[in-house]
C-alpha cells in the first residue's frame, strides 16, 4: 500500500508546461523557535536578524530553503493585515536579497484571510519581485467543498506565478500533486507540534500514519526536533514530544513531503551535527521506495533510493525492538559504506510530568526543561554488501537511520 502510486495516478496528468522551477528540499522554519536562546545568547524571534541566522545555517549546510511563518505581515486574526506589508522588525527585501546571495530560497506563510481579502495577483506579483519560492497557505480550517475549491484556486494561481505551495490545514490529500506538481505538501496529519490542546502522536501512531495519511499524497509533520529537552521553554512549543532524537531524524524520511519543514533552531542542529548529517542527505524526492518491514501500529522500516544511494529509516512503538535488517535490496557485487545513526543503549522516549505545558502550570509545578534519555544516540560506520544483516537496538519510542552509498 505504501509503495503503490495507484491513488496518485488516478488523478489527471500534469497540467503545467514548465516544471523546472519546482524543486523539493529541506527547509528551516522559524515558528517553533520564538524565544529560543542561541548558544551565544541571541534570542530568536520574528525579526530580520533571526532570518539572517537561518539563512547562514542553510547556506553552510546545503539546505535549499527557509520558511518564514505567521505574523511577519501583521496579526493573524486581523482582516486588515496586508500580505505584502512586512511588519515587526522584518525587512523582506533585505532578507530575500541576502538569501539570493547565499543560494537559499525563501518561502512565506500567508493565511486564508489575506488571500481572500487582498487581490491574489497583486500579492503574488510582489512575491515574484521579491524572489519568493513558495507559500504556506494556512488558516483554512479544512473540510468543506467551498474551502477545498478555494485552496485549489490558490494552487492554480501559484502555478501562474511559479510559486510552490504547501497546504497548511487539514484538507484531505487526493493525489492532486500529480496534476499540479507545485503542490509540494499538506498538513493532513497530526503534526508534531500543532495546537496545544492536541495530544502528541504516540510512537505507536507513527507506525499507523504511513498506511492512512501517506497513501494519496505528501504530508507535512514538521518533524526533526533535536532539542527535545529544552524546546519546551519556547513560546510556540506547547507540549513534550514522546520520541528519541534518532526517531526524529528517521521520521524525516518515513513521512513523504516535497518540503521537509524542520522545526528546530540552527543551534540545536549544530550541537548534534553528526546526527544532522542524515537529514542533510535527504533530497525529498526519490527514485525508488521500499517498505522493508512493517507491522501496523508496532514498527516500520523504509528504504528510499536516490541515484546509487540508499537512505533507510526505522521507527518502533513504545516497546522498542531488536532490528535485524537484511540488506538484500542492495546491488550485487558492490561494496557500500554505511553510516548508522542509532539510539544509545540507554535511550528512551519517556519524560517526567505531563505532556502539556499549560497542564503543568495549572498544577503550579515549576516548568523548566528537564534532562531525559530522549537525546541519547550513537553513530557507527562499517562496510556492507547485498545480503548482509544489520543488527541494532531501537529504543522504546525510538528510531534507526542508515546512509548507504557505494564505497569510495
Amino acid at each position: 500500500m505504501v509503495e503503490s502510486s495507484l491513488i496518485l495516478n488516478l488523478n489527471e496528468p500534469n497540467r503545467l508546461a514548465d516544471t523546472g522551477w519546482i524543486k523539493p528540499g529541506v527547509a528551516l522554519w522559524d515558528w517553533r523557535n520564538h524565544g529560543g536562546k542561541a548558544d551565544d545568547g541571541f534570542v530568536y524571534g520574528i525579526n530580520t536578524e533571526s532570518y539572517i541566522r537561518y539563512i547562514d545555517f542553510a547556506h553552510q549546510n546545503g539546505l535549499p530553503y527557509l520558511i518564514i511563518a505567521a505574523e511577519w505581515y501583521g496579526p493573524e486574526r486581523d482582516d486588515k493585515s496586508d500580505p505584502i506589508k512586512y511588519e515587526h522588525d522584518v525587512d523582506i527585501p533585505r532578507i530575500t536579497d541576502y538569501a539570493k546571495q547565499k543560494g537559499v530560497g525563501v518561502w512565506l506563510y500567508i493565511n486564508d484571510r489575506a488571500l481572500k481579502n487582498f487581490d491574489m495577483d497583486r500579492t503574488f506579483s510582489q512575491y515574484r519581485k521579491w524572489g519568493i519560492k513558495g507559500i504556506k497557505h494556512g488558516f483554512l480550517g479544512g473540510g468543506n467543498q467551498t474551502k477545498n475549491a478555494f485552496s485549489v484556486k490558490v494552487l492554480e494561481k501559484c502555478a501562474e506565478y511559479q510559486l510552490m505551495y504547501v497546504l497548511h490545514e487539514a484538507n484531505k490529500p487526493t493525489g492532486l500533486t500529480r496534476t499540479y506538481p507545485n503542490f509540494i505538501s499538506s498538513e493532513y496529519v497530526n503534526s508534531m507540534l500543532d495546537a496545544a490542546n492536541r495530544v502528541p502522536a504516540t510512537p505507536s501512531e507513527l507506525a499507523v500514519f504511513p498506511v492512512v495519511h501517506s497513501l494519496s499524497g505528501p504530508v507535512d509533520r514538521s518533524c526533526g526536533l533535536f532539542g527535545l529537552d529544552e524546546a519546551i521553554g519556547r513560546e510556540k512549543v506547547h507540549k513534550q514530544i514522546p520520541s528519541t532524537v534518532v526517531s526524529q531524524a528517521a521520521q524525516c524520511l518515513v513521512f513523504p513531503s516535497g518540503i521537509l519543514t524542520l522545526p528546530d533552531m540552527p543551534d540545536a542542529y549544530n550541537r548534534k551535527m553528526d546526527l544532522f548529517e542524515f537529514i542533510k542527505q535527504l533530497p525529498m524526492t526519490y527514485d525508488e521506495t521500499k517498505v522493508l518491514e512493517m507491522k501496523i501500529g508496532d514498527y516500520i522500516t523504509m528504504a528510499r533510493r536516490t541515484g546509487d544511494t540508499w537512505l533507510v529509516a526505522a521507527l518502533a512503538d513504545e516497546s522498542g525492538r531488536a532490528l535485524e535488517l537484511n540488506l538484500d535490496f542492495l546491488e550485487p557485487g558492490v561494496t557500500y559504506d554505511v553510516t548508522l545513526y542509532e539510539d544509545d543503549a540507554n535511550a528512551d522516549y519517556q519524560f517526567p510530568g505531563g505532556w502539556n505545558r499549560k497542564d503543568a502550570a495549572k498544577k503550579k509545578v515549576p516548568f523548566k526543561p528537564v534532562e531525559t534519555k530522549r537525546e541519547l544516540y550513537q553513530i557507527r560506520k562499517q562496510t556492507v554488501k547485498k545480503g548482509d544483516v544489520i543488527s541494532a537496538r531501537i529504543a522504546p519510542g525510538g528510531g534507526h537511520c542508515m546512509w548507504i552509498r557505494p564505497a569510495k
